[in-house]
């Protein structure tokens, strides 16, 4: 496979770019040789897979294939006739690793840059019962509603620790990833939220400041739960 070298114009430093091909790699020749097994087996003992998740997975084989299509990329300086091809991604949400990595990469780095303030965060992970998953998975509205109702339920139990603390007027927040499926592609809608592990106040001067709080325990999850 050919490697391209490009020096940065800015840094000085020399970028190496390498045409990837998926179709090499092991996972897509698992995909490609096995996914209508997996689908007429679904299909088979169940219901089998909805059309997005299998139109998923089509959009998968056809990632980063020149065959598929592709930009045709030229250097514009003059005398310069360096040249390559990019194939299209899928710009999957799901299963492709190209894609999904390069969406949890900026925008991780877009939450650290531009959004999050510096603090240490908490994970609080939401999974519902599955009558109620069948209920909310494809209304937008209810799923927003079960959102609403469990980050202000967590926000409370915060400002009642603060307020404990001796903190006034303590503020929060959340950052949340609303996920559809499991690991296996099973139908279970549930939230991933990050949360300040503590609140923010303002001090003598109207600056914020981060106060920490003790983690929850498990007699702090279960009334959270009633």
């Amino acid at each position: 496979m050919a490697v391209v070298r490009v020096v940065d114009q800015q840094s000085g430093r020399c970028i190496e770019y390498e045409r990837r091909q998926p179709e090499k790699t092991v996972f897509y020749r698992i995909v490609q040789e096995h996914i209508e097994t997996l689908f007429a087996e679904a299909e088979h003992n169940g219901p089998g897979y909805p059309e997005h998740v299998k139109h998923e997975f089509e959009r998968f084989l056809s990632c980063g294939l020149l065959s598929a299509g592709f930009a045709r990329i030229q250097c514009t300086q003059p005398g310069c006739t360096f040249e390559r091809l990019v194939g299209y991604s899928c710009n999957g949400r799901a299963i492709c690793p190209t894609c999904v990595s390069r969406r949890m990469a900026d925008c991780a780095l877009h939450l650290v840059d531009h959004v999050l303030p510096v603090a240490p965060y908490r994970q609080w992970t939401l999974s519902l019962p599955y009558d109620v998953r069948l209920r909310i998975g494809y209304d937008s509205k209810r799923v927003g509603e079960v959102l609403a109702l469990f980050l202000r339920t967590v926000f409370c139990w915060q400002r009642l620790q603060a307020r404990r603390a001796g903190i006034e007027n303590p503020l929060t927040g959340s950052v949340t990833l609303c996920q559809r499926y499991g690991s296996i592609l099973q139908f279970t809608p549930h939230f991933h939220s990050w949360l300040p592990d503590g609140v923010f106040a303002q001090d003598g001067d109207g600056r914020l400041r981060f106060h920490r709080l003790p983690p929850p325990d498990d007699d702090d999850i279960d009334r959270l739960l009633l």
